[in-house]
């Protein structure tokens, strides 16, 4: 979780989701497998994410999510 932290403030809150993730705080109801996928795949349009699956291993994607959980409530 401690990595996930890190690599998201570094990356994801620095680009887009901003350093106090309004999207993922408390947010109940996501799905681990839904949240690796969209960061690895992307948006698929629904959103304007770029998927960073050749840019973050499986592992570095799991920590991410790990750190995605943590603020939320699922």
């Amino acid at each position: 979780m401690k990595a996930g932290q890190s690599r998201f403030q570094s990356t994801c809150a620095d680009y887009c989701h901003g350093h106090k993730p309004a999207l993922f705080i408390e947010r109940e109801g996501l799905e681990a497998e839904y949240v690796f996928n969209t960061i690895r795949d992307g948006g698929k349009g629904a959103t304007p994410m770029p998927p960073w699956g050749e840019v973050f291993t499986q592992e570095e994607i799991w920590e991410l999510v790990a750190y995605i959980k943590s603020i939320g409530r699922w």
